[in-house]
């Protein structure tokens, strides 16, 4: 809250997207409301720009949390796990923040300056990996929300195709570090 406070009054603080309220209701009149994918497509409405922005923030705690996890990770494997989950946010940050910026919106203050330059791990790599794992697995369903949400059909391309890189880096790993969850017996 005091770093906020700090940016505020410096004036360096990003503030999440804002539209004005609009005047009146409006109706959509034909398909082209759906459009996107080919050309250029209505602009983003007050729901997609929330859940663009909303993973875009997921995103960069992700990014920050997988820099600490890879600085102080003993296992050579899980750390490249780490650096690999951190490349893949890398470039998700990049995406939404396109999104956003080709609408002539803010993005989000960058959150790298959180991991210190400590080596000394706070948690098992077993603990950690379950941790970015979990995270991941959130992440991919704020992306089906996302989806499910956002009428523009590019939106819809993209969230599919973000989805597909974090489920192929949850296979990355070799799942005996990850303990099951209990299921039914067959």
């Amino acid at each position: 809250m005091l770093n906020k406070a700090n940016h505020v009054k410096k004036g360096t603080f990003i503030r999440s997207p804002f539209i004005p309220i609009p005047k009146e209701v409006e109706y959509v009149q034909n398909q082209s409301y759906l459009a996107g994918l080919f050309g250029h497509g209505r602009p983003l409405n007050a729901i997609e720009i929330n859940h663009i922005y909303f993973n875009l923030i997921q995103n960069q705690l992700g990014r920050s949390l997988l820099i600490g996890y890879s600085q102080v990770a003993k296992n050579e494997k899980v750390r490249d796990y780490f650096i690999r989950g951190r490349n893949i946010a890398d470039k998700h940050v990049e995406i939404f923040g396109s999104l956003l910026s080709k609408e002539y919106l803010p993005s989000a203050s960058a959150w790298d300056t959180l991991p210190t330059e400590s080596t000394v791990a706070p948690f098992s790599d077993k603990l950690m990996l379950f941790h970015a794992a979990t995270l991941n697995s959130a992440g991919i369903a704020h992306y089906g929300r996302s989806l499910g949400q956002s009428p523009r059909t590019d939106l819809g391309e993209i969230y599919i195709r973000l989805t597909e890189f974090c489920k192929r880096w949850n296979r990355y790993f070799d799942t005996k570090w990850l303990v099951g969850t209990a299921a039914t017996s067959s």
